[in-house]
C-alpha cells in the first residue's frame, strides 16, 4: 500500500540520516584528534625551540668567559690553515652549518657528523684545552683555544681524553664520539668560533 511504501521510505531516510550523523561524528572526532596532535606537535616544537635557545645562551655565556683568558697563543697559525684543517672525526656529515632546527625557528651553528660510538675525535689544530666537561645541551664537550679568539668545539662526546690546561697538537686525540648530548644518533657536534661568533666549519676544513 501507499502508506506502507511511505513507512519504508521514511525508515530508509532515517537510516540514511543516522548513517550521515555517524559519519559526521567520526569526521568530527578525527578533526579533534588531528587538532590535538597538531597542538601537541606545536607545543613540543616550542619546548624544543626554547630548550635550544637556552642551550645557545649557555654556550655563549661560557665562551664569553673563556675569551677573556690570555693564552699567549699566536692565532696566525690557525688562521693561515683555513681550508686545510683535518676533519675532527671520520663520519658522515648529517647536519650542516645553517641547517634549520626546531621547526625552522633556529639553525645549526656548527656541523654534526654521525659516527659510531667510540670513534676517535682529534684536534683540528694546535691549541690549549680551555674547557673539558659536561655542558647541558652539548653533552661531554671539549673546547680548544687556538689563539686570538679562535676556538674549536667538540660536543656530544662519549668520553673526553684531555683536561683543562692541556696543550694539544693538530691530529691529537681529544675525545671519543658518542651521544651524550641526548641526540638519537651517535656522532660528534663540531663548531668553530671566531671572536665568539659561530662560523661555517666547512670553510675551515680541508675539502673532501
Amino acid at each position: 500500500t501507499e502508506l506502507e511504501s511511505q513507512r519504508v521510505e521514511l525508515k530508509q531516510q532515517e537510516e540514511d540520516l543516522r548513517s550521515r550523523l555517524k559519519t559526521l561524528q567520526s569526521e568530527r572526532l578525527a578533526r579533534k584528534d588531528l587538532i590535538a596532535s597538531l597542538s601537541q606537535e606545536i607545543k613540543n616544537k616550542g619546548f624544543a625551540r626554547d630548550k635550544l635557545a637556552q642551550d645557545r645562551a649557555r654556550i655563549e655565556a661560557l665562551l664569553a668567559k673563556l675569551v677573556l683568558r690570555d693564552t699567549n697563543l699566536d692565532g696566525a697559525v690557525f688562521t693561515n690553515a683555513k681550508g686545510q684543517l683535518n676533519w675532527p672525526v671520520e663520519g658522515q656529515l648529517t647536519y650542516r652549518f645553517g641547517d634549520p632546527r626546531a621547526g625552522g625557528r633556529l639553525s645549526w651553528e656548527g656541523i654534526y657528523f654521525s659516527a659510531p660510538s667510540g670513534s676517535v675525535v682529534t684536534a683540528v689544530g694546535r691549541g690549549l684545552i680551555v674547557f673539558s666537561d659536561w655542558l647541558r645541551g652539548f653533552g661531554l664537550l671539549t673546547i680548544i683555544d687556538h689563539g686570538t679568539e679562535q676556538m674549536s668545539l667538540y660536543g656530544f662526546c662519549d668520553s673526553l681524553v684531555k683536561q683543562n690546561g692541556d696543550w694539544v697538537e693538530s691530529g691529537e686525540i681529544v675525545a671519543f664520539a658518542g651521544q651524550s648530548g641526548g641526540q638519537d644518533v651517535d656522532g660528534l657536534y663540531f663548531e668553530i668560533r671566531i671572536n665568539g661568533q659561530p662560523t661555517n666549519p666547512l670553510a675551515w676544513l680541508a675539502k673532501r
